[in-house]
């Protein structure tokens, strides 16, 4: 395919995304891990129909981190944050705990597999240890945004895995930035300091243009320009970032949270950023996945199904965290942290940054286990979220889901009914059937009707 093709392809893929988050959109539509755009992405790849090929790819690695970069802006933007009701410090910190729990569990066993079963250089272990760590230890925020909106869950369960879930989006995105200052790229330019001088310098961008960002838009209140501020500032993140060799999704993101933290106009940033977020996220899924190689089948398989056994038990071992969260009127489960298993596009996206940054076995396979994490997620976790909000009393046993559920349609005699009256200035309704004492003429006009004779 050319470039010139795909890259249309893509722009009508994100074309389709603003629709959808648009007003006509349907609530809960797609699957919460976006799996489905994933799975286009391997179909037409190299691996089947070879619609998109290796060399098509090579001119995208730039507009691909860019996608990337603008997509972490957005949920930088959001982090921390449910709807416009920010998430209590002390949720915020048991979410990271909890994620950095499963990250351990989940890195460890890649590690001494990858040491024992392969001949990866020291480096290349060091990248898919913090690699693996970073796409197994979301809970995708996605997926409890998908059935409290499908299926009107509502209560103390549902806005305590909400708030767990937003807070989690930080650690797969530090490591990023973790990576990048350990292992700098050679045509970038050299910090003295590496590896605490990339930290810093990733933080001090960031932060510096967010609160650049926030102070711009907060005096500038025309919609249009307001565009152009944030354009500017995350494209300016973006390029300062690549030019040092840092991670400019981690750049992004902390450039996010200090401009909604610092805005004025809160509300209307985050409501800009986020009208953006599914117009980036469907063409990064499908580019996800044209790069997925699929490795052999050892070693790949065991530390595939470690790591995924090691997800299991680290949500296990958080839902009993959950559970302890929770008023003891409310019914705990010993299957509650299964609900936790939904990765999305926050483990996808931190995947396809590890591939385009440091190519070589270790990030395919971090990419593949991203996609195993997700579709895993998707067949066992929602199923499971789903259950036990069902079993707390939060979604109705016959509840469906809203675009499911057709209208009542209304009877001949409502559509009559309705059809007989019109709304005055006063917005009152009042009949247009003339009284049985007035007829209508043909021109229009009432007059009064023929007394009926007697027989």
């Amino acid at each position: 395919m050319s470039p010139f093709v795909l890259l249309t392809a893509l722009l009508a893929l994100a074309f389709i995304g603003s629709m959808l988050v648009s007003g006509h959109s349907i609530r809960g539509f797609g699957l919460p891990s976006g799996s489905e755009f994933l799975v286009l992405g391997v179909l037409v790849g190299p691996r089947f129909l070879g619609v998109v090929t290796r060399e098509s790819l090579e001119g995208f690695e730039a507009l691909t981190l860019a996608a990337l970069a603008w997509l972490t802006f957005a949920f930088g933007s959001d982090y921390g944050y449910v709807g416009r009701k920010r998430v209590s410090l002390d949720r915020m910190l048991t979410g990271l705990g909890l994620s950095a729990l499963t990250g351990l569990c989940t890195a460890g066993p890649a590690v001494v597999l990858a040491f024992a079963l392969t001949d990866l250089a020291a480096r290349d272990v060091l990248v898919l240890g913090l690699g693996v760590a970073a796409v197994s230890a979301e809970t995708t925020r996605h997926a409890m945004r998908w059935v409290a909106q499908r299926y009107s869950a509502d209560g103390p369960l549902t806005k305590l895995l909400a708030d767990l879930s937003e807070a989690d989006d930080a650690l797969p995105i530090l490591m990023l930035a973790v990576v990048a200052a350990i292992l700098p790229q050679e045509a970038a330019l050299a910090l003295p300091g590496l590896p605490w001088s990339g930290l810093a310098a990733t933080v001090g961008i960031g932060g510096a243009l967010g609160a650049t960002c926030a102070a711009l838009f907060d005096i500038e209140p025309r919609y249009s320009q307001r565009w152009g501020i944030l354009l500017g500032t995350g494209l300016l993140c973006i390029g300062v970032s690549l030019r040092l060799g840092l991670s400019a999704p981690s750049a992004t993101f902390i450039m996010g949270i200090v401009a909604t933290a610092l805005a004025k106009e809160r509300g209307a940033l985050q409501s800009l950023l986020g009208s953006t977020e599914r117009a980036s996220m469907l063409p990064a899924l499908v580019l996800a996945g044209v790069h997925i190689v699929i490795p052999p089948l050892m070693p790949f398989a065991l530390i595939a199904v470690s790591v995924l056994g090691a997800r299991v038990l680290a949500k296990l071992l958080s839902g009993r965290v959950v559970s302890g969260m929770l008023e003891p009127k409310t019914r705990r489960s010993p299957s509650l942290g299964l609900g936790l298993l939904p990765a999305g596009v926050l483990s996808i996206v931190v995947g396809l940054a590890f591939v385009i940054r440091f190519p070589g076995q270790a990030s395919e396979w971090i990419l593949a286990l991203a996609a195993l994490n997700a579709l895993a997620g998707e067949l066992l976790g929602t199923v499971f979220l789903r259950r036990e909000l069902r079993a707390a009393g939060e979604i109705s046993p016959l509840s469906v889901a809203p675009s499911s559920r057709p209208p009542p349609r209304p009877t001949a005699e409502e559509e009559r009914a309705a059809a007989r009256l019109i709304r005055t200035t006063t917005g009152r309704s009042v009949s247009t059937r003339p009284p049985p004492s007035l007829i209508r003429t043909t021109t229009g006009r009432l007059r009064p009707a023929p007394a009926k004779r007697k027989p």
